[in-house]
C-alpha cells in the first residue's frame, strides 16, 4: 500500500516545490530577488521571506521596514514579524516558528522557502515582472552571519 506523504490540498504544480533542492531553491531566490544568495543560512535575516512574500503579493509588506542589513537575532526577529502580519493580511494560514528561523534552523529554513516556491508555483507568479531592486529601494542585502576569522600564530624559530 503506498502512502502518500503530501497533504490532499496540495495541487500536482506546488507539489515539486516540496522536493526542491538546496541549490534550487537558492537559484530560484537569486533570480526573483535579483540577489545572489549561496548559502540557505542567508535567508535567517528574515529580509528574504519578506520579499518574496511581496513579489506574490505587492504591497502587503512595508518594504521600507524591512532591514536589509540585520546583523541581531532580535533585529531578525523583527523582519520575521512583518513577514509574519504579511501572511495575515493575504489571510494565509502558514504557521511559522519565529524563534527556530532566526536562529537560524537550516530545516525550518528550507520548509519555508519550499512552501514559498509552491505558493508562487501556485499563484503562476512571473518573477520577470518584478523590480526587485526597486522594490527595497535600492537596498543591498547584506549577511553577516556566523564568520570565523582565522588568525596566524607565528611560533618563534629555535636555533638549534
Amino acid at each position: 500500500m503506498k502512502h502518500n506523504l503530501l497533504p490532499k490540498r496540495f495541487t500536482k504544480k506546488k507539489d515539486k516545490a516540496y522536493f526542491a533542492s538546496k541549490s534550487e531553491l537558492l537559484t530560484w531566490v537569486s533570480t526573483t530577488l535579483n540577489l545572489e544568495i549561496k548559502s540557505i543560512e542567508e535567508t535567517q535575516t528574515g529580509a528574504i521571506f519578506c520579499q518574496l512574500l511581496d513579489a506574490a503579493h505587492p504591497g502587503t509588506i512595508r518594504m521600507n521596514k524591512v532591514n536589509w542589513k540585520a546583523k541581531l537575532e532580535t533585529e531578525y526577529i523583527s523582519n520575521f514579524k512583518l513577514f509574519q502580519e504579511g501572511l495575515i493580511k493575504n489571510n494565509i494560514e502558514k504557521p511559522i516558528n519565529i524563534q527556530r528561523l532566526s536562529k537560524g534552523k537550516n530545516q525550518e529554513l528550507i520548509e519555508l522557502l519550499q512552501w514559498l516556491y509552491g505558493h508562487h508555483i501556485e499563484l503562476g507568479i512571473d518573477s520577470n515582472n518584478y523590480d526587485a531592486i526597486k522594490k527595497r529601494n535600492g537596498n543591498n542585502f547584506i549577511y553577516y552571519g556566523q564568520k570565523m576569522t582565522l588568525r596566524r600564530v607565528r611560533t618563534p624559530l629555535r636555533n638549534g
